[in-house]
């Protein structure tokens, strides 16, 4: 049986003080329908009290078509209140492979539709009610692009990764940023990165906060080959522009850094599930800071319990003063 637990297991860190502090299992949350493979979990987002929860391996509209779930925080108990589904949807477009959650807006991801070009879903909370306002293409998408494999919103803006896009060369990568016009969501700008690169994977995770957006290029090979990277995009009066790129002080071959991202205010954290933290690729994960337009090193985070094979940074997310990591 597929399950989702609130909150996480991971490590929760405080920015101010830089230690591990215990919480409390709130609650299990379980689809109401799940099944075996659906991969109920595979992606989670939480804002408010709202959390959608993606399962790409639902087969409601064939098999690894894909769904998500909203759960409503109703007097502290959290509540399945929908299960989203494109309404186009179809065997392999793992829809729900990537979600992110805003006020009234859920996105959802479906790396895998249209032979692999991939697509996203735009649903909309009407009084309780989450109803498909919009899906989105990339208005050059082509076969392999994978757009849709990370989503993320906030505000007017969505940005959206396409790790197999071939701008720079063979999957290069690249990340679309969307706008939303008066309640029509459009293609704003298409980033790519001012060195990208074969095998690149630009795009593979993506996070947006305010006029910032983080991307993540797990394979880049700035510090030896697949050693990983990250960029940071500003938007300066509309128009989106690379503020920076951010690699680990101690990176190595095969940390895959990028391979999760989070940004939030003036803090980025940036996941290297491969490093060798503790342990052979026990994992490890860094915390940026944004001091006037500089971005640099403040931290590198390891696990206390760290083991080989851990995976710590496979996936990352931070919200003010506290960064959660997985392992």
């Amino acid at each position: 049986m597929t399950k989702i637990i609130i909150l996480v297991i991971g490590l929760l860190v405080s920015l101010g003080t830089l230690q591990a502090h215990p919480r409390e299992q709130l609650q299990k949350l379980l689809a109401g329908d799940g099944a075996e493979s659906d991969h109920f979990s595979e992606s989670v987002c939480i804002f408010g009290d709202y959390a959608i929860v993606g399962a790409s391996g639902n087969d409601d509209d064939g098999s690894s078509s894909g769904s998500a779930y909203i759960f409503y925080n109703n007097a502290g108990i959290w509540e399945q209140q929908a299960k989203l589904t494109a309404d186009d949807g179809s065997g392999g477009d793992y829809f729900g492979n990537s979600v992110s959650i805003y006020g009234n807006y859920a996105v959802v991801g479906a790396y895998r539709e249209n032979d692999n070009s991939g697509s996203v879903y735009i649903f909309y909370n009407n009084a309780g009610t989450w109803e498909q306002l919009a899906k989105l293409t990339a208005d050059d998408g082509s076969d392999g692009d994978y757009f849709g494999k990370s989503v993320s919103i906030f505000g007017d803006y969505i940005v959206v990764g396409a790790y197999g896009d071939d701008d720079n060369s063979t999957n290069s990568g690249s990340a679309y940023i969307f706008y939303n016009n008066v309640g029509t969501w459009e293609q704003q700008t298409k980033l790519t990165p001012a060195d990208g690169d074969y095998d690149d994977y630009f795009g593979f995770s993506v996070s947006i906060s305010g006029d910032y957006v983080l991307i993540g290029a797990q394979q880049d090979d700035d510090n030896d080959s697949n050693s990983g990277s990250a960029y940071i995009f500003y938007n300066n009066a509309g128009t989106w522009e690379q503020q920076t790129k951010l690699t680990a002080s101690d990176g190595y071959f095969g940390d895959f850094f990028g391979y999760s991202v989070s940004i939030s205010g003036d803090f980025a954290v940036v996941g290297a599930y491969l490093s060798n933290g503790s342990y052979y690729d026990s994992g490890s994960a860094y915390i940026f800071y944004n001091n006037n337009g500089t971005w640099t090193q403040q931290t590198k985070l390891t696990a206390s319990d760290g083991i080989s094979y851990g995976y710590f940074g496979a996936a990352v997310s931070i919200s003010g003063n506290y960064v959660i990591v997985g392992a």
